[in-house]
């Protein structure tokens, strides 16, 4: 008798665990996220708008908290905003000697997107429209990503698309990037080159 209730005890504590574990798991699917970053090319005033915009967008189906981001121009580091936009700049030369635009950024890295938002970090819209369509279409193909982000339970993944693996690597805690970009908004006003266009910031 006292080896049956033993044993109707261990499979009740097995039964337990299982059950939690299992609800655990339905918990966090409940709650994933997935970060992706996105890149565009037009502008809302028509098809023929030249407009550079990066922002970071959340798929999934839970909140993320973005720890760390980096992005390249083809292999090439962007460290900032205005790395960026010398790099936009380069795609003209010396066709079109320098880029006047207005620029709009705002800080993302350590901030929660929430499930189904679009987080604009930075959109340029050079003055001269027409003239910069085909150097943004050159620039945004070679543009690629990075990011780290966590869950609302602390679980990470990393988001590459240089990887092209189609999903996000869990990974056990965000690894230090060797070059991130730097999005604080505070220094915008020197993210511009020479003969500038209006810089805002929201």
């Amino acid at each position: 008798m006292a080896c049956a209730a033993l044993l109707v005890s261990c499979v009740s504590l097995y039964v337990a665990v299982h059950h939690g574990e299992t609800m655990e798991k339905m918990v966090a699917a409940a709650s994933w996220p997935n970060l992706e970053a996105n890149v565009t090319v037009g502008g809302q005033d028509g098809p023929d708008t030249a407009r550079l915009g990066i922002a970071i967008s959340n798929t999934g189906v839970g909140p993320a908290r973005l720890e760390t981001l980096e992005i390249w121009h083809g292999d090439t580091p962007l460290s900032d905003a205005r790395a960026l936009i010398d790099a936009l700049a380069a795609e003209a030369k010396p066709a079109i000697p320098s880029l006047s635009a207005r620029l709009e950024a705002r800080s993302l890295v350590g901030t929660v997107i929430g499930a189904r938002e679009d987080s604009a970090l930075l959109t340029v819209a050079p003055e001269d429209s027409g003239a910069w369509q085909l150097p943004i279409i050159r620039f945004a193909v070679r543009v690629q990503s990075r990011l780290c982000y966590c869950s609302v339970f602390d679980e990470c993944y990393v988001s590459d698309t240089r990887a092209r693996r189609g999903r996000p690597e869990r990974v056990a805690h965000c690894p230090e990037p060797a070059v991130p970009y730097r999005d604080d908004t505070t220094d915008l006003i020197d993210a511009m080159p020479a003969a500038p266009g209006p810089v805002t910031k929201p």
